[in-house]
């Protein structure tokens, strides 16, 4: 039996059993994220320490103190790191699961987990909105829609397979961008911060063309992210992340209604 819970726009169906180098047009905070990320990862900043402050790290790449505070906001809000007030920010551990209540960048969570992170891209391009594409993003029927698909590795092994349509007036230069060297995700947070998501889970059974992508022997199980981003009233892009079912779990805390903010996601 599947059991439904609705927290602040946020729908999450509960199924049970289940769970490079940066281009030079990354916008700055990206850079000083991949940095950060990038020394966990090689072992600079262990477990416990504590990474070098934000008017440190301003200074360091050249930018204004709130560009370097963004890029410690987002990976704090990933599990990455944490901030202590009066002490500073400190490396935290990696958990083995991820945070369904938490839109963040796959590769980030890769790399700050010690391991390698590489994509591979399938198709990047405009179709034309049916009216399943109609359902999914409240487009016109016969309009066009920037559609992508690519596949996330970690350590060379499948983990996602993200197929991703994008609303071409929020991000009319989608198609033109280099999928192998960003991630959709980074190239359109750099664009606008979405302002709110809706996710639902499901398991599902992979066809053939998915157990070829995510190397699969057999009709393995799978789970199945479906997201859906807005900016302001807008949908800025729905997309379905599916996973492996024996590779992937997903993992949140809830508080009762009215304390705190109601939730404590876990970040992978």
């Amino acid at each position: 039996m599947r059991n439904f819970l609705a927290v602040s726009n946020l729908t999450v169906i509960c199924i049970d059993n289940y769970s490079q180098p940066m281009k030079a047009s990354s916008p700055h905070y990206q850079t000083v994220k991949s940095h950060i990320v990038d020394g966990i990862r090689s072992g600079r900043w262990s477990v416990g320490e504590r990474i070098p402050s934000e008017t440190a790290l301003a200074r360091e790449f050249g930018l204004s103190r709130m560009t370097a505070n963004r890029a410690v906001r987002e990976l704090a809000a990933d599990g990455i790191l944490e901030r202590v007030q009066g002490k500073g920010t400190f490396v935290v551990e990696a958990q083995p699961l991820t945070s369904v209540l938490q839109i963040h960048s796959i590769a980030d969570e890769i790399k700050a987990r010690g391991n390698n992170y590489s994509a591979r891209v399938v198709s990047v391009r405009m179709v034309v909105v049916t009216n399943s594409i109609q359902e999914r993003m409240q487009l016109p029927v016969g309009s066009e829609v920037a559609s992508s698909t690519m596949i996330h590795f970690e350590n060379e092994i499948p983990l996602q397979v993200e197929q991703r349509l994008v609303n071409p007036v929020l991000a009319p230069d989608y198609t033109a961008q280099d999928f192998s060297t960003t991630t959709p995700h980074d190239y359109l947070t750099s664009l606008a911060p979405f302002s709110r998501g809706e996710h639902t889970i499901e398991a599902c059974q992979p066809d053939s063309r998915m157990l070829r992508w995510l190397q699969l022997g057999s009709a393995e199980p799978c789970l199945r992210i479906h997201r859906t981003t807005w900016v302001d009233s807008t949908i800025a892009s729905n997309a379905i992340l599916t996973h492996a079912g024996s590779r992937y779990q997903l993992r949140t805390s809830l508080t009762s209604p009215g304390a705190n903010d109601g939730i404590r996601p876990t970040s992978r």
